[in-house]
């Protein structure tokens, strides 16, 4: 018989903080309940400095939500978004908001269905932004 708390399923969110850092990690939990965590978090964690996102299934919907958050999030220094099914729409949704996110300095973008007119808007914010990373391997652009 095992003794102490039960481990969390693979899916709940994982909270790691230290006094200096906060970061989340949010794995396969589908668009809707994705959308819902962005905006507790923005709400209330104005000192998270990693959000993990991967394979969400986000959509452009959840990456429309996370724009709208992500102005709420001074601190957040790295955001992967990879394999997320977000498009031109949702890419050019981030991007409107990346001028806003001053501590922003990675954003993994890779594995998802973001095409020319979706990096044309990326590209076009980078000279506003303090990004040094920006993942967009596996995507159909070009």
């Amino acid at each position: 018989m095992r003794s102490g708390p039960p481990s969390p399923p693979r899916s709940a969110p994982h909270s790691h903080s230290t006094q200096h850092q906060r970061r989340i990690f949010l794995g396969c939990l589908g668009c809707e309940v994705a959308q819902e965590i962005l905006r507790t978090c923005a709400c209330r964690c104005g000192n998270l400095t990693s959000l993990d996102l991967r394979s969400n299934s986000l959509c452009d919907g959840g990456a429309n939500a996370l724009a709208a958050a992500l102005v709420r999030l001074p601190s957040l220094a790295v955001l992967h978004l990879a394999d997320n099914r977000i498009d031109d729409e949702g890419a050019m949704s981030i991007a409107g908001t990346l001028p806003q996110c001053g501590a922003l300095v990675t954003l993994g973008l890779a594995g998802n269905g973001i095409g020319d007119a979706g990096v044309e808007a990326l590209a076009a914010m980078l000279p506003e932004t303090k990004l040094r990373r920006l993942e967009l391997d596996g995507n159909p652009y070009g």
